[in-house]
């Protein structure tokens, strides 16, 4: 019975533990929920991020953070962002909105993305990666399952894997 009381209060310390750190905020680096504490927002900064960053939107953060503070907080950079245009040692202001592009945005350039429901081999060829077998299995498979309805569907043929299939997903198109 003793051992009992001792597991159960146990178990509630580390849960009050567990709730106490999930629900205190820290005031530099605030996530805004759908409440704002405007005292809060008076002594730091609104900053908006959009785009290539795995966690967009609204955060408060001290007057004297920086971007890469506030890319931090967004839990950094997708695989697609082109960072080169990004000052990360530059202070944040009020209001300010950061967007961070794909390469392909950035740049301007236009996708001429290959259809692999379309492509010939020597099409399919031009992608990084993709030699002659790989493309021919492409199309041999294409041919005897019909047409791709996703992309990912590309990962069941034999030869492309998860690291050539993220190579290349940005180029391709069904």
């Amino acid at each position: 019975m003793k051992k009992k009381l001792i597991i159960i209060g146990s178990a509630v310390i580390v849960l009050g533990v567990v709730l106490l750190f999930v629900f205190t905020k820290d005031k530099r680096t605030n996530i805004i929920t759908n409440e704002i504490d405007t005292n809060e927002v008076l002594d730091n900064c609104v900053v908006e991020v959009k785009g290539e960053v795995n966690r967009p939107g609204l955060y408060i953060v001290s007057a004297d953070a920086r971007i890469s503070d506030v890319i931090e907080l967004a839990l950094g950079f997708t695989d697609k962002a082109d960072t080169s245009s990004i000052n990360l040692a530059s202070h944040v202001s009020d209001g300010m909105q950061i967007i961070v592009y794909t390469y392909y945005e950035a740049t301007g350039e236009e996708k001429n993305l290959i259809n692999i429901n379309t492509a010939t081999t020597e099409q399919l060829m031009t992608l990084p990666g993709i030699g002659e077998v790989k493309a021919k299995a492409i199309i041999e498979y294409r041919n005897k399952n019909g047409w791709f309805k996703d992309i990912n569907e590309l990962k069941n043929v034999s030869g492309i894997s998860e690291n050539l299939f993220e190579q290349i997903k940005e180029l391709i198109t069904v």
